[in-house]
């Protein structure tokens, strides 16, 4: 009996804990200046199933685009 409630204990401590880590949207209070506006902004969901924020131009045509250029990066630090 004991151990049954030493087990419910550690089961419902570790999901509060969790929970706590759960991903969540940034409040405004949190946002880091970057953007002079994020009202602008949408949540929508990612790709790994996360909540984002996230801003489209609602003027967006992808007929106006058939390929997609990537120059890789070359970082030379100074010694």
């Amino acid at each position: 009996m004991r151990t049954h409630t030493l087990f419910k204990v550690a089961v419902l401590t570790g999901l509060l804990a969790l929970s706590g880590c759960a991903s969540k949207v940034t409040q405004p209070d949190k946002y880091s200046g970057f953007l002079k506006n994020y009202s602008d902004l949408q949540e929508t969901t990612s790709a790994t199933g996360k909540p984002v924020l996230r801003w489209v131009d609602p003027h967006f045509n992808d007929s106006n685009y058939d390929s997609i250029v990537y120059n890789p990066i070359t970082y030379y630090p100074v010694p």
